[in-house]
């Protein structure tokens, strides 16, 4: 649009109104989650959705599971009346609200929140909203071959990412595209520095920008794993809200600032403005290794156990829960009365 009618905008949003029809497909197709209907009381329904998700893997008990789902609500429900008593309602709305924000229900929130922090204050606006503005500023003949080539570096890194999550662990491809993303923007930022760049160092730019986006797109993508799994199942929407909101929130900001920085009308930064988002991403970076547990492969009742007694994060991956504990012993007991048989 630039190159043939630069002063059309309305075409662009038009565009988005066919992303609202894909989103509606899948909001008439997209199941109620278990969790909220054992919460509701609703037992028929959360167990026909356990079924239709996985009812035709043989052997999957579809009552046994749906079984743990209500177990582990009626338990946060037990703790919630210990610690609150009786009550309903708004004023009960309100608590859990509150409760979001302290405790160790505060550090799941933080959690939830922090990939999509990380990712935001890494450059995400650079490489997705402004992707091809900041490809005409860094001097590239084609800013939307540009753009292409980092929407294809993202379909691609999902793929591999979505088969790899539960090998590799999410903390470890977490850490992976936090300190990706940090290096990337201080490499890119140096070729910044560099006057009258040639076509090799623009292609160098290119390269790695596409590895930026990698990393990028791989704390995008583990962001939503940690929203949706972090918080306790009583708190797990409101958690889930709270920490979207607070991404949406930072990409409202870099989003309106990020075309100051780049335009040479502006700060004029052009490639420079890596060197912001690594200089802001710094303690984030750091922290991540600190702050982020791997949760892959873990039952909600076993992610309340161990935020419960407070395991550091960086040893939930090798954590034996309770219930593991358990299985281990009636295991080895099976085994036992195997062998004197």
């Amino acid at each position: 649009m630039n190159d043939r009618q630069p002063y059309n905008y309305l075409t662009p949003i038009y565009t988005e109104w066919a992303m609202l029809g894909l989103m509606a497909i899948v909001y008439i197709c997209i199941p109620e989650s278990p969790f909220w209907c054992a919460t509701a009381g609703k037992h028929d329904k959360g167990r026909a959705v356990i079924k239709r998700l996985n009812g035709g893997i043989e052997g999957y008990d579809v009552d046994y599971h749906y079984n743990i789902i209500k177990r582990s609500v009626e338990k946060e429900k037990s703790y919630q009346h210990e610690i609150d008593g009786e009550s309903h309602g708004f004023i009960q709305e309100l608590r859990n609200v509150k409760e979001v924000f302290i405790g160790v229900n505060g550090f799941r929130t933080l959690i939830a929140f922090w990939p999509a922090c990380v990712q935001q204050i890494g450059g995400l606006a650079v490489l997705s909203n402004y992707s091809s503005y900041f490809a005409q500023q860094a001097g590239f003949g084609d800013p939307f071959l540009f753009s292409l080539l980092l929407a294809l570096v993202a379909i691609v890194c999902t793929l591999v990412e979505a088969s790899l999550i539960d090998l590799i662990g999410r903390r470890s491809l977490f850490l992976i595209g936090a300190v990706t993303v940090w290096v990337m923007c201080m490499v890119v930022g140096g070729l910044g520095i560099m006057p009258n760049r040639s076509d090799t160092v623009n292609r160098l730019v290119l390269a790695f920008s596409l590895f930026w986006r990698l990393g990028s797109t791989l704390l995008g993508n583990l962001g939503w794993a940690y929203v949706a799994e972090t918080g306790s199942s009583r708190l797990r929407a409101k958690t889930a809200g709270i920490a979207a909101a607070g991404g949406v929130c930072l990409g409202l900001v870099f989003n309106t600032s990020v075309p100051y920085m780049l335009n040479n009308t502006g700060a004029n930064w052009g490639l420079k403005t890596a060197f912001f988002f690594a200089g802001i991403s710094t303690p984030f970076v750091i922290a991540s290794f600190f702050l982020i547990p791997d949760t892959s492969r873990r039952t909600s009742a076993e992610l309340d156990e161990m935020f419960r007694k407070k395991i550091k994060p960086w040893r939930f991956r090798s954590y034996v829960s309770d219930a593991q504990k358990a299985l281990n012993e009636e295991r080895a007991r099976g085994g036992a009365t195997s062998q004197a048989a």
